[in-house]
C-alpha cells in the first residue's frame, strides 16, 4: 500500500526535521529563477491556482492581542492562521501546493482558504514545496509566509515570501534565491533587535542567514556550525568549513531574555574526520546582539542527543526566557536547558510516566494560559502534552491523545492509522489559548486526508468544541 503525501503543518515552534546530504551550489552560469520581485493581484484569491475559484476571506472579528503582528495572522485579525502542505497531490492547475485556512472564533474555517499552486506567480509548474515559517517581514502589522520551494533549473531553490494584508496573503510576493536543492527547516526571529525579522534556512548540512528582509531580496550568508571538539587536535574554531560538520535545526528563541532572537542548532559531526562510528551529535547556540547573531558559537548536550533528535525552543517555566527541550536517550525522556541571562542552563531530565519508547518533540505552546508553555510530545502512534510551570516541565499532568481516544470527532480505527503525522500548536480562536492539531493522512486515499484541531482552555486541551476536516472539505 502506498501512503498518500503527508501534510506538513506550518508551526512557530514545530521543527519537522531530517537530515540531507550535501547537494552542489548553483554557478553563475545556469538559469535564474522568477524575478525577485513578483506582484500578486491584490484580491483575496490571489494565491488561488486557476481554474478552481476560492471563496473570498472575509476577516473575522477582531480579537484583543496587543503585538502589532501575530506570527501566522496574515491578515490581522488576531486569530492565528493554519498553513497545510500537500493536501492536493495530484496533476493539472488544480494541484495545490499549499493551502492557508484562516481561524477565527470557532477555530480554521475550511471554506475560508487560500491555494498556492503552479499558477501562483512565481511558482514553477513542477514545484515542489519544503519547510515554511512566518513573521512580519515588512513590518507592517500582517504576518508573511516564507516557503522553501525546489523545481527551478540546475539544482537552484528560492524562499518565497508572501507578504499579509487586511485580506490575507497576496498582492506582493519576494524571492530569495539559494544555492543547492531546498531545505529541511526554515525559522525566523529579530538577531539584533531592531525589529526587523531575519530568516534562517537550514538544508543539505548547511546553515544559511539572510538579514532584515523587509520587502526586497537580500543575499544569504553562510552560519557555519563548530561540531565536535577533537580531543587530539585541540577545539575547532567556532566558525569553520561545513566539511568540518553539518548543520540541522534550527531552533530561533530569546533564551537570555535580552530580546533579541537566539539560534540553536544541531550539529552533526561525521565519524571520519576524528574517529570510526557514527556521526557525533551536539547542540550549538549563538545570541542575538545588537550587531546581529554572534559569531561565537557554545557547544552544549554532547552527550545527552542522539541521532533521533528533534528540538523545540519555549519559555517552559514562563520566566521571559525560552528553553530548549530535546528527547533523551533513554526512552520516554525529555532532556530541558533553561534559559539563563548568560544562556542555556545544563539540561534536566524529566520522565513520562507509563512511557518508555522513543519520542519526537513536535511543538511548544501555552494551551491553558497560564504563561509557560507546554509540549506536543510524538510517542507511538498518539500526541502527548506534557505541561510547562513555573519549576519547569509536569508530567504528572500529561495527557494523551491517540486513535481510540473517546470523543475523537471522527470514527477510530484504521482510517487513522497515520494519527500524529504531524502536529502544531497555535491560537487559532483568539482566546489565547493554544490549540492542539493533528495530521493524519491516509493511504492511497489523498481527499480523505484529515486535520483534528482540539482546542486549548483553563485546563489545557480538550476535546469539547473538537473539530477535523479533510483535504476534500476544501473545495
Amino acid at each position: 500500500m502506498k501512503r498518500s503525501a503527508p501534510l506538513a503543518i506550518c508551526a512557530t515552534a514545530t521543527l519537522g526535521l531530517t537530515a540531507a546530504g550535501a547537494a552542489p551550489s548553483a554557478d553563475a552560469g545556469r538559469p535564474e529563477p522568477p524575478p525577485a520581485y513578483v506582484p500578486l493581484p491584490r484580491a483575496p484569491s490571489a494565491l488561488s491556482p486557476s481554474p478552481r475559484p476560492l471563496v473570498p476571506v472575509t476577516p473575522a472579528p477582531s480579537a484583543t492581542f496587543t503585538k502589532p503582528a501575530e506570527r501566522d495572522d496574515f491578515n490581522g485579525d488576531g486569530y492565528g492562521d493554519l498553513v497545510l502542505r500537500a493536501f492536493n497531490q495530484g496533476s493539472g492547475p488544480e494541484r495545490s501546493f499549499t493551502e492557508v485556512l484562516y481561524g477565527g472564533p470557532g477555530g480554521p474555517a475550511p471554506r475560508s482558504h487560500q491555494s498556492i499552486g503552479p499558477t501562483t506567480p512565481g511558482m514553477p509548474p513542477d514545484a515542489h514545496v519544503g519547510p515554511f515559517t512566518s513573521a512580519d517581514f515588512d513590518r507592517d502589522g500582517y504576518a508573511d509566509l516564507a516557503i522553501s520551494v525546489t523545481g527551478y533549473p540546475e539544482s537552484t531553490s528560492v524562499i518565497a515570501i508572501f507578504y499579509g494584508s487586511a485580506t490575507g496573503l497576496g498582492g506582493r510576493s519576494t524571492m530569495l534565491k539559494t544555492p543547492g536543492n531546498g531545505h529541511d527547516e526554515l525559522a525566523a526571529g529579530d538577531f539584533d533587535g531592531r525589529g526587523v525579522p531575519d530568516l534562517v534556512a537550514v538544508g543539505n548540512g548547511k546553515c544559511r542567514l539572510f538579514r532584515n528582509i523587509s520587502t526586497k531580496p537580500v543575499t544569504g550568508t553562510n552560519v557555519y556550525v563548530a561540531g565536535r571538539r577533537n580531543k587530539s587536535k585541540g577545539p575547532l574554531p567556532a566558525m569553520v568549513p561545513s566539511r568540518y560538520a553539518w548543520a540541522r535545526g534550527p531552533a530561533v528563541a530569546d533564551v537570555n531574555g535580552d530580546h533579541r532572537a537566539d539560534l540553536v542548532l544541531v550539529a552533526e559531526t561525521p565519524a571520519a574526520d576524528f574517529e570510526e562510528g557514527e556521526s557525533f551529535w551536539s547542540l550549538e547556540v549563538r545570541l542575538g546582539t545588537a550587531g546581529g547573531l554572534s559569531t561565537d558559537a557554545v557547544v552544549f548536550g554532547e552527550e545527552q542527543i542522539t541521532q533521533r533528535w528533534s528540538l523545540t525552543a519555549a519559555d517552559i517555566d514562563g520566566d521571559g526566557r525560552a528553553d530548549v527541550t530535546i528527547p533523551g536517550r533513554d526512552g520516554g525522556t525529555v532532556i530541558t536547558f533553561r534559559g539563563t541571562s548568560r544562556g542555556l542552563g545544563p539540561g534536566k531530565r524529566t520522565k513520562l510516566p507509563s512511557e518508555n519508547g522513543e519520542l519526537h518533540v513536535s511543538a511548544a505552546g501555552d494551551t491553558d494560559g497560564d504563561g509557560s508553555a507546554d509540549l506536543a510530545l510524538n510517542v507511538g502512534s498518539g500526541i502527548t502534552i506534557l505541561p510547562g510551570g513555573g519549576n519547569g516541565l509536569v508530567p504528572s499532568r500529561v495527557r494523551r491523545f491517540d486513535r481510540t481516544t473517546p470523543g475523537l470527532p471522527a470514527a477510530p480505527g484504521n482510517a487513522l492509522r497515520w494519527f500524529g503525522d504531524g502536529t502544531f500548536l497555535g491560537d487559532l480562536n483568539g482566546d489565547g489559548k493554544a490549540d492542539l492539531v493533528i495530521e493524519a493522512p491516509q493511504e492511497n486515499q489523498p481527499a480523505q486526508d484529515r486535520v483534528f484541531v482540539l482546542p486549548g482552555s483553563d485546563s489545557g486541551i480538550t476535546l469539547e468544541g473538537a473539530s477535523t476536516f479533510r483535504a476534500a472539505d476544501l473545495k
